[in-house]
């Protein structure tokens, strides 16, 4: 038999009931070397045997056998080409037959010279089989390579109605080459995209414009959607009259995703370079102010936890969002809430202080956010309320984990909405103010608690200000000293141009329960007491006794463990301890051998 790309010789079924035109038929094959093998059959159940058992590339039907006729057979052959062989007389029969699917037919009368027709017949239908054979092969071939190729290739109608597609529209679109034909290239697309694919195609099929590169989402047929590249050109008879278009369609989808993923980063970039230029602008600023000075909008220190907070603080202002401080009472909180005004954008505008905790529960709603004349008993007159006192600046509401939980609620709406109720008006009223909050309290441990809403923390707490206890900044504890008498002296009319050693160095050992404002009311008092222009220690405060008796040698136990807890906490750096005493390391030294104390194995000397 033939391979299916080769056909070398042709297989060729005689269906005959007349045995001598089989014998001649077969014996001109044979004298002649035709280039064909020869099967016979007598009759037409043999036929079908026949064709049951092997495939023949032509079949020679006589139309009268024994058991019917060659129409009987006619209809097992399928594609296969046959040629009807009629007796004299027969031809409409013949007719008939190439109707139904015959490819030619010859007479049987020997003054048409039947025998030597029929070689020339076959070798005619042997040409057509080689032909659709290489056209077959040339078929697979092209079919091979369009199925390696990522794009889509299509043929269409003037219409844009698709008649063939390549493999790859099973990648594309979920469909097999078979389901997209018929269908209109336009229908491929998703509804917002087919109007500009509609107006690119009747402009190709009109006046020719090449339609290239035209970006499509594709609505596939399991219900993905992917970006599609569509290229497409028209093709013309020999008239030049437009038959139908030709193109392809390429998945662009990752491309695009990746296009669009690098200009994403690329703006994110330049965000970031921008907000990073920002930030060194900030720190520069930040530093020189430093250099300058140990004044930050009030705040005094020069300690690194207090530079850090510098510049956290700048941070917070350059942004609108919820700033929360947190420090222990008398840290400054109210201090740090003003340095964020002063440094924002509403600078111009009102800073307005409320402490939750010293108001009454009764009166908090209607002192936050107003009420409505005749809201309740007293109520004689509209009110506005703090909120509205504090229009396009900020509201610094400090104690914040004093207030119920009925209140918080209010509040997170306005922080969520901008929108809030007065008291006895229920119509939604707007307000463009940024809110501080601050607290001495542990406020997860409120939340978990349930005395303050998980959902009203965090939107407080959006941007973190943590103050750092007196206690945590010896170093700083001179500076707000001098800052302090200098300010207080010069209130009281009176002339306070230092502190003595003695009170400084006692100043730096003390925890400060109180922070920055019991420094303050510390120095108050002194400046008051103080009889000539320098702080003495008996101008402190009654409650600074048990200092002034350590220093003076009847509280020597306290002053020891004082001194060996700054040690161990500086790792018995003497120099660094010093520092953070405020005093000489020959002071310390003098201090260290009054109490007994040295570093285990070492030797107590100003050197060491």
């Amino acid at each position: 038999m033939n391979s299916p790309d080769t056909l070398d010789r042709l297989q060729v079924l005689l269906v005959d009931d007349d045995r001598i035109d089989r014998m001649t038929l077969e014996e001109s094959v044979a004298n002649q070397r035709l280039p064909y093998d020869l099967t016979t059959a007598a009759s037409v159940q043999e036929a079908i045997e026949r064709l049951g058992d092997a495939q023949f590339d032509l079949v020679l039907l006589d139309y009268r056998l024994s058991d019917g006729t060659g129409l009987d057979v006619l209809d097992h052959l399928g594609s296969t080409p046959s040629i009807f062989i009629t007796g004299s007389g027969d031809e409409s029969v013949a007719v008939d037959a190439m109707k139904r699917g015959a490819y030619d037919y010859l007479s049987k009368d020997p003054d048409r010279g039947y025998l030597t027709v029929l070689p020339v017949v076959v070798e005619n239908v042997l040409a057509r089989r080689r032909a659709e054979v290489a056209l077959r092969a040339s078929e697979e071939r092209l079919r091979s390579i369009l199925g390696t190729l990522p794009d889509l290739i299509f043929e269409a109608d003037r219409e844009g109605r698709l008649t063939f597609a390549s493999p790859v529209a099973r990648e594309i679109l979920a469909l097999s080459p078979a389901d997209v034909c018929g269908r209109c290239l336009a229908d491929l697309v998703v509804d917002a995209d087919r109007g500009r694919l509609v107006d690119a195609l009747e402009a190709l099929a009109e006046n020719g414009s090449e339609v290239r590169g035209l970006l499509c989402r594709v609505a596939r047929a399991d219900g993905d959607e992917r970006i599609a590249s569509v290229n497409a050109r028209r093709y013309d008879d020999a008239d030049g009259t437009a038959i139908g278009l030709r193109g392809s369609i390429r998945d662009v989808t990752e491309l695009e995703r990746a296009a669009r993923a690098l200009e994403e980063s690329r703006a994110l970039a330049a965000r970031t370079s921008r907000e990073l230029a920002d930030a060194r602008a900030q720190a520069t600023r930040l530093s020189a102010h430093l250099g300058r000075s140990s004044d930050f909008q009030g705040l005094i220190g020069r300690h690194p936890k207090m530079r850090a907070l510098y510049e956290k603080i700048e941070l917070a202002a350059s942004t609108d969002v919820a700033v929360h401080v947190h420090g222990a009472s008398g840290s400054g909180k109210e201090l740090v809430a003003h340095a964020v005004h002063n440094l924002s954008g509403r600078r111009d505008a009102p800073f307005v202080v409320v402490n939750c905790s010293a108001i009454p529960e009764t009166l908090i709603e209607s002192t936050l956010f107003g009420h409505a004349k005749g809201a309740f008993t007293g109520a004689t007159a509209d009110a506005v309320g703090y909120l509205g006192r504090a229009a396009g600046g900020t509201l610094f509401l400090d104690e914040i984990g004093d207030l119920s939980p009925l209140i918080q609620v209010k509040l997170l709406r306005f922080l969520q909405e901008r929108t809030f109720e007065r008291v006895g008006d229920p119509a939604p009223r707007t307000a463009d103010v940024r809110i501080i909050t601050a607290t001495h309290h542990d406020l997860p441990a409120l939340v978990r608690d349930g005395t303050m809403r998980e959902d009203f923390y965090y939107r407080i707490s959006v941007f973190p200000l943590e103050i750092p206890s007196l206690k945590q900044r010896r170093s700083d504890i001179p500076l707000l000293a001098a800052f302090f008498a200098e300010r207080i002296g010069k209130r009281l009319g009176k002339t306070v141009t230092g502190i003595s050693a003695a009170v400084m160095e006692s100043f730096v050992e003390y925890d400060w329960p109180g922070n920055v404002r019991e420094l303050e009311n510390v120095l108050e008092y002194a400046c008051v007491v103080a009889q000539d222009d320098t702080v003495e220690f008996a101008d402190l405060p009654p409650h600074f006794g048990g200092i002034r008796r350590a220093l003076d040698g009847d509280g020597a136990t306290d002053s020891r463990e004082q001194l060996r807890e700054v040690l161990e906490r500086h790792g018995w750096n003497r120099t660094r301890a010093a520092q953070a005493l405020g005093i000489s390391r020959v002071t310390l030294w003098k201090r260290l051998k009054a109490c007994g104390l040295s570093e285990p194995g070492a030797e107590s000397s100003p050197e060491s």
